[in-house]
């Protein structure tokens, strides 16, 4: 009898080798929601990898990274929210309801460029959307005469004759700067009866020669003052007669007003009705 002396053939299994994914799909817990700076992590030189989940433990939000975007050489990342215990996102104005995200995950918020508007700044360390002036506002500022608007949200205010201003943070002050005069009027005996002037303001009398009588205006501008002094001391002897033509606007209910005491003066301001007051 003969035996064949045979090897059995060996058979081998291919055993898996175990690797770790070059981008992984874990997902990243965080108490808080993604931004679009959030690319990679900060163990990780790749970015994170289309369809990424990010799932924010304050607040239990769950989100999905779509894709990314690049825009002036800086890349961001487009997280949409895909679901959670809070899934409002809107904005609301003064007026016209709620404004919903757009499929970019994005509310636009853009002023009429004429008198606002409003610049973002995309850095990753700044969300801030800055809400200004464009230059076009227009806000008029009527005085005693004349208009002023400002140009480009500048208003200049300058001051005159013995005026001056001075501007520091939202305020502007009116003083004077020590050069006040007032309009200086001689009036003598030879010129009465003077006619008052709305230009007169400071009416210095010379009665040692005689008499004199002032007439002021029956229609005085509001609020217009006038100072009559004696300037001679003269007029106890020689009086001042404050008056109107006809009489018809009185000084403190009187149709004439008497200056009889030497070295006298009055201050005069013409009301609305109109009458004269003295003061």
């Amino acid at each position: 009898m003969t035996f064949n002396n045979t090897t059995p053939t060996n058979f081998f299994d291919t055993s898996a080798n175990a690797r770790a994914s070059s981008s992984p799909f874990v997902d990243i817990f965080q108490p808080r929601d993604p931004t679009p700076f959030d690319i990679t992590s900060a163990t990780s030189i790749n970015n994170y990898p289309i369809q990424q989940k990010w799932f924010n433990t304050a607040v239990d939000t769950i989100w999905e990274l779509k894709n990314y975007i690049s825009s002036n050489g800086i890349t961001t990342a487009n997280w949409i929210k895909i679901g959670g215990a809070t899934f409002v996102e809107t904005l609301t104005g003064n007026s016209g309801g709620a404004v919903t995200v757009d499929t970019m995950h994005n509310i636009n918020v853009i002023g009429d460029g004429i008198y606002i508007k409003t610049v973002g700044n995309l850095t990753p360390d700044n969300h801030t959307l800055l809400i200004e002036p464009a230059g076009g506002l227009t806000t008029m500022y009527v005085e005693d005469s004349g208009t002023a608007t400002p140009m480009n949200g500048v208003l200049n205010i300058f001051g005159g004759t013995g005026i001056t201003t001075s501007g520091s943070g939202n305020t502007v002050t009116i003083s004077s700067n020590g050069s006040l005069s007032f309009n200086y009027t001689n009036v003598s005996h030879a010129s009465s009866p003077y006619t008052v002037l709305g230009t007169d303001e400071y009416i210095s009398v010379d009665c040692s020669a005689g008499v004199v009588t002032l007439n002021f205006p029956n229609a005085p501008t509001f609020k217009k003052t006038w100072i009559v002094k004696d300037r001679t001391g003269n007029c106890a002897t020689n009086n001042i007669t404050l008056t109107t033509p006809g009489g018809v606007v009185t000084f403190d209910g009187q149709t004439s007003l008497i200056m009889d005491s030497n070295y006298m003066a009055l201050n005069i301001i013409a009301n609305a009705t109109p009458t004269y007051e003295v003061f």
